[in-house]
């Protein structure tokens, strides 16, 4: 069955929500073999097909969320994985669900309401079938993660902002605890791995920072950076550094970055 795109995309969270994802509008639109593997005390909101999976987000009551995913196997649709119950974030609920157009990521959305924000957690499909939190996202609130970890665009003085790089511990879906979840930039810099993440920099702090293809300041130039750029160092040259900016290898002055985090 090909799911229905809803007619008012901005009708309810469960006609659409925050992503502009076909999706099936009730729980009779679904495969059979979906539907039928549903638990019958919990509340359907809606669900989206990508390619051979389906995701459905399900309301299990007092304010919980659960998620479930189905594989198709020939004519019929498997569960193959079903979140932990997700309770809120702070006052944030779980509202919506999104996916890549090959279905290999799952996007969860935790909604604050209007001008509150929101939070996103990204789950990476391993090949092991399973689901682990490969990135998280955010917008409007006190602090704000990025493809490349977490950085607060808060001032933490006057004239002075607080950056953080790191990395995102891998946690399965189905053992996903959104009470350890970080609520703040404290807790945020305790969450994130940074070992081995810097920041790009000069004296000023201002303007950009040169990647070059070899350790020399002769050699090609790749691009240039703003500081607060978030690194990956890979290895120690004494003077020079070679790094990973956003996937792009090259070397950099050793007093180009600081390690990862400015507070």
């Amino acid at each position: 069955m090909v799911p229905k795109q809803p007619s008012n995309p901005h009708n309810s969270v469960a006609n659409n929500g925050l992503f502009n994802t076909p999706r099936y509008k009730t729980q009779a639109d679904l495969p059979a073999s979906v539907c039928s593997a549903l638990p019958s005390n919990q509340c359907f909101l809606y669900g989206m097909a990508v390619d051979d999976t389906i995701f459905v987000l399900m309301d299990i009551g007092d304010g919980m969320r659960q998620v479930a995913v189905f594989d198709r196997e020939g004519n019929d649709y498997s569960l193959t994985t079903l979140s932990t119950p997700l309770g809120k974030w702070k006052h944030y609920l779980c509202a919506d669900i999104g996916s890549s157009s090959l279905g290999d990521i799952l996007c969860l959305a935790f909604d604050g309401g209007s001008d509150s924000g929101v939070l996103y957690l990204f789950f990476h499909r391993t090949q092991d079938n399973t689901w682990v939190l490969q990135d998280m996202g955010a917008s409007l609130l006190d602090f704000d993660f990025t493809a490349w970890g977490l950085l607060d665009f808060r001032p933490m003085h006057e004239g002075h902002f607080c950056y953080l790089a790191g990395t995102v511990p891998q946690i399965d879906l189905c053992a996903l605890n959104i009470a350890e979840l970080p609520t703040t930039f404290a807790e945020a810099a305790r969450f994130l791995n940074t070992e081995g993440w810097a920041l790009m920099k000069n004296d000023a702090f201002t303007g950009k920072v040169d990647l070059r293809t070899d350790p020399s300041p002769g050699a090609e130039l790749i691009g240039s950076y703003y500081c607060g750029t978030p690194v990956q160092t890979l290895e120690d040259l004494g003077d020079w550094t070679k790094v990973s900016a956003a996937g792009v290898h090259g070397y950099m002055l050793k007093n180009s970055w600081y390690s990862g985090r400015t507070c």
